[in-house]
């Protein structure tokens, strides 16, 4: 009963471990996908808008 208590902690930290990971991966995949979105927009902004410097 003892080794069988073991397992199921064992299964069920590895199953909060599993999904905290995921949501960590999906997290950073959708953070560096808003970054690269905001980036490009930026340039996109930047190269449309004239600089009131240079006239």
């Amino acid at each position: 009963m003892d080794g069988l208590g073991v397992v199921a902690q064992v299964v069920l930290l590895g199953a909060v471990w599993g999904q905290f990971v995921l949501a960590l991966l999906v997290f950073g995949f959708m953070f560096c996908a808003m970054v690269t979105q905001a980036l490009i927009g930026l340039v996109t902004l930047s190269r449309k808008a004239p600089h009131p410097t240079k006239g």
